[in-house]
């Protein structure tokens, strides 16, 4: 059986924030653990681990939580000293005999085959994972990206990275080296110069593993079959407007000051009249003079006027001839007859109205349905010519923690000609020591700014600047305005950015970092 997956970074409010677990709650919460042995420096993977198995221990008992679909979780470590101290984790709880494709996001996936965690006895494992998708999620988590080889300092670009743990009843669970978990990321460079690296968290430096497989996918542009139709409901609302239109009149029951007559009439050329006995009629001609009715007529005839409940009468003798606008009126048993059948009548109009807008409510949903059906076919198209375009990347992850897909580049790599050696201020603030990173527009990565405090940038160019404190503070600057100095070093201003009680996605949504 193969099971699928999808996950989406929501945002939170500070209200949701402070619902979240804090690291005391979650210890409270956890009876008798099994003892994890962590290497004397635990690094930034050894504090992670354990905060996710405390985290993992409160929540894996409660399988109505994860069972088979993504959750997130909020985690609070009071043990690292941070101002982002809320960490957003996917969770999915598979089967041990299931094969599971987790869908990341961007066309990335991985794919965890059955039997990939050894996990005894247990017939679920529970996955725990953060997909980085730039260079913001990487420098705000806190995640180190030298890389020496051969004496050799280079910096690493990311084109996908994945931190990844999987857990059971007894805690942390190993993954099989022999059955290993597949990672696929569909990237935008052609060039075939990535390699694949995991992260020693003890001495927070990558260890390259090898190269990833490179997959030429192929497009073909098609709709599902059998995709549902968008029904036209002009028609159907036309109807409606046409019902809404009729106004059935109310009988009128006759007045003691009304003048009122008798005509005699064929009851089968006026069925709606036959059913009375005692009819008579009224004239609603303002023009209408009682006194005619004084004169002798030797013909008086009946018609309907269009669009009316009234009719015309007509009197003529061979000299004289008149017409006027004349309504029925009721008395007696005749006034409940009619006033029965017009409440009848329009009983009947407004439920064919009420039946035909549940009807058009009904098919309107069903054309949304219909329409985001199809949006998501168009949508699913476009993912897939899209990653036709790009060169897929494939590689093997035999171990629990952090993996990273990319290429390296020497520090001395330079983005332009001019070199500058600035003082970062804010307002009058000095702010040093720095463990800052140049943000290069349109790179999926970040420079580590030299020990000396020095960097290529382009004057003319879209270059952004992230700078994170050795106090963990985050100032930031969209557009590099240098001022030159006389010793030839340059200054700039720049914003600091509130991160206390914010999880990384709103710090990327105040930067503008979608």
């Amino acid at each position: 059986m193969k099971r699928i997956f999808k996950s989406e970074k929501p945002s939170f409010s500070p209200e949701d924030l402070k619902k979240s677990l804090d690291f005391d709650a979650m210890v409270k919460q956890t009876k008798t653990i099994k003892r994890i042995k962590f290497r004397k420096n635990l690094g930034i993977g050894g504090i992670l681990v354990f905060s996710i198995v405390m985290l993992y221990l409160a929540l894996f008992r409660n399988d109505k939580k994860t069972a088979l679909k993504t959750e997130t979780l909020l985690l609070k470590d009071e043990m690292r000293s941070t101002p982002i101290n809320v960490y957003i984790w996917d969770s999915v709880k598979i089967s041990t005999n299931d094969t599971t494709r987790i869908e990341c996001g961007g066309g990335t996936y991985m794919l965890i085959p059955p039997g990939a965690f050894v996990a005894g006895s247990s017939d679920s494992v529970l996955v725990v994972y953060q997909f980085y998708q730039d260079w913001a999620d990487i420098l705000l988590n806190r995640i180190p990206m030298r890389y020496d080889s051969a004496g050799v300092r280079y910096n690493l670009v990311s084109d996908g990275m994945i931190q990844l743990y999987g857990f059971n009843e007894d805690g942390l669970v190993e993954i099989n080296e022999n059955i290993p978990i597949i990672l696929t990321v569909p990237v935008t460079d052609a060039s075939r110069g990535y390699n694949v690296y995991k992260l020693d968290t003890s001495t927070e430096s990558w260890t390259y593993i090898g190269i990833p497989e490179v997959i030429e996918p192929t497009f073909e542009y098609g709709f599902t079959e059998n995709l549902p139709e968008v029904e036209n409901t002009d028609e159907r609302k036309a109807d409606i407007a046409r019902l809404k239109r009729i106004k059935l009149e109310k009988p009128r029951q006759k007045n003691k000051e009304d003048f009122a007559f008798r005509i005699e009439f064929d009851r089968k050329d006026y069925p709606e009249l036959a059913a009375y006995d005692e009819l008579e009629f009224v004239s609603s001609d303002p023009g209408f003079n009682t006194d005619q009715f004084s004169k002798s007529w030797t013909d008086i005839q009946l018609t309907r006027k269009r669009g009316s409940k009234s009719y015309f009468v007509t009197l003529s003798n061979g000299i004289d001839r008149i017409q006027f606008e004349a309504q029925p009126v009721f008395s007696g048993n005749d006034y409940k007859k009619a006033l029965k059948e017009f409440e009848t009548k329009n009983k009947k109009l407004q439920k064919e109205i009420e039946e035909k807008l549940d009807e058009l409510e009904r098919l309107e949903a069903q054309n949304e349905a219909a329409i985001r059906a199809r949006n998501k076919e168009v949508s699913r198209n476009s993912l897939k010519q899209l990653t036709a375009q790009n060169k897929v990347r494939r590689f093997r992850i035999t171990s629990n923690g952090y993996w990273n897909l990319d290429y390296p580049i020497p520090i001395g790599f330079s983005f332009a000609k001019r070199i500058a050696r600035p003082q970062y201020v804010s307002g009058e603030v000095v702010i040093q020591p720095l463990k800052g990173f140049l943000i290069m527009e349109g790179l999926r990565t970040y420079i580590e700014i030299n020990p000396n405090n020095s960097f290529n940038i382009n004057k003319n160019g879209s270059t952004r600047l992230l700078v994170m404190t050795s106090t963990d503070e985050l100032y930031a600057v969209n557009k590099l305005e240098l001022i030159p100095e006389d010793d030839g070093t340059y200054i700039f201003d720049m914003k600091k950015i509130e991160m206390e009680g914010k999880s990384v996605h709103e710090i990327k949504q105040s930067l503008g970092v979608q």
